[in-house]
C-alpha cells in the first residue's frame, strides 16, 4: 500500500512539473524563507534569467524598490498570523 502511494505521488508530482514547465505564464514557486525553488520558461521570458540564475537565491532580486527590502517581512507575517 506504501509502494502504491508512493507511485501515485511519483505521477502526482510528474504531472505538476509538467504544467508548470509548459505554462504560458510565468511561474515561480518560492519556500517559507523567499528563496525561489523553480522558476520556469516563461518567468525566464519575463525576466530575463534563466532558471540555473535564481534557483537558490532569494525571489527579491526580481522586486523593484521598495517591495524588495520588506517582503521577507511579508511572509513572516503571513507564515505566522496568515495574513
Amino acid at each position: 500500500r506504501n509502494l502504491e502511494a508512493q507511485q501515485i505521488l511519483k505521477e502526482k508530482n510528474a504531472m505538476v512539473r509538467s504544467i508548470v514547465t509548459t505554462a504560458f505564464d510565468g511561474i515561480i514557486t518560492i519556500n517559507a524563507e523567499g528563496i525561489i525553488s523553480s522558476f520556469n520558461g516563461a518567468a525566464t521570458a519575463m525576466f530575463g534569467y534563466q532558471a540555473e540564475e535564481v534557483i537558490g537565491k532569494n525571489i527579491t532580486i526580481l522586486m523593484p524598490s521598495p517591495h524588495h527590502a520588506h517582503h521577507d517581512a511579508y511572509i513572516k507575517r503571513y507564515i505566522k498570523e496568515g495574513k
